[in-house]
């Protein structure tokens, strides 16, 4: 589906500069598409690291559906006045039980090693 149609079917929301999406730790789910704006991503803040810095059109939150996690990994915070589409924790899993299952082992398993050999955006 092309990002133009899914504005039709998701709820749009702005941030400002500074503005947290959510929080490392918290329970919600929801995923979210970046329509314009930046979002940093930051894990354990105490930590000198860098961390990337995700642009129009990519998708973040989704990792904790996706990898049946309990709690999010990651603070998002937006760094520039954001517009993001909300996919809805509920759509989420829904899709995920009717994704194929070898198709649903590939993306657990590709990911982390995409992310392993990406050098990180600042």
């Amino acid at each position: 589906m092309e990002l133009k149609n899914l504005t039709k079917n998701f709820e749009s929301i702005n941030l400002k500069d500074g503005e947290v999406v959510y929080s490392e730790g918290e329970k919600s789910g929801d995923g979210y598409i970046i329509q314009f704006g930046n979002i940093q991503l930051k894990h354990d803040e105490h930590m000198p690291k860098k961390y990337p810095v995700l642009g129009p059109g990519e998708i973040f939150g989704v990792w904790k559906i996706l990898f049946e996690d309990e709690e999010r990994f990651f603070t998002a915070t937006a760094i520039s006045n954001t517009g993001l589409l909300v996919i809805p924790e509920k759509i989420l899993e829904k899709e995920l039980t009717q994704m194929d299952p070898f198709l649903r082992h590939c993306f657990k398993v590709w990911i982390p090693l995409r992310e392993h050999f990406r050098d990180p955006i600042t």
